[in-house]
């Protein structure tokens, strides 16, 4: 799959935000997972980048 085919293909980003919403906030419930949680938020913030850019190479 090529960078072309996936920018193309529009998948919805929300449903990406949702669920990382849901799993940053399920790991909250541990106060001491808090550097799991910066982690997370940190590699979707790099995900969402790539996949604006659509530099992905499969």
């Amino acid at each position: 799959m090529n960078a072309g085919a996936l920018r193309k293909r529009k998948f919805p980003l929300f449903v990406l935000d949702l669920f990382f919403f849901f799993f940053v906030r399920m790991l909250a419930l541990d106060k001491w997972q808090f550097p799991v949680i910066c982690a997370v938020l940190f590699a979707q913030s790099g995900y969402m980048a790539m996949l604006q850019s659509g530099d992905f190479y499969f």
